[in-house]
């Protein structure tokens, strides 16, 4: 049995509403949102086109692994103004 928090990361495709990744982890650190991320893009199915990837500006979204990987995959970054993604 799972007590306590859990914080659950979902990397969603804006056209399609499809979630691309997800990960279910025990802390807010990087490493869930790492997860969700790396599921997201071993997942997608045309490679050569273009990504954009949006969030709020949470310090996980803003990590350098994740921002690393993100620039790595040639995905542009996009993070909202005032916290809210949407």
């Amino acid at each position: 049995m799972l007590s306590g928090w859990s914080y659950l990361s979902l990397i969603t495709d804006l056209y399609s509403h499809k979630i691309m990744g997800a990960c279910l982890h025990p802390d807010l650190s990087v490493r869930g949102t790492l997860a969700a991320l790396q599921q997201a893009l071993a997942a997608r199915t045309q490679p050569p086109r273009p990504l954009i990837h949006h969030s709020d500006r949470g310090l996980q979204y803003a990590a350098r692994e994740y921002v690393g990987l993100l620039e790595s995959q040639g995905v542009a970054l996009s993070m909202t103004q005032h916290g809210d993604p949407t």
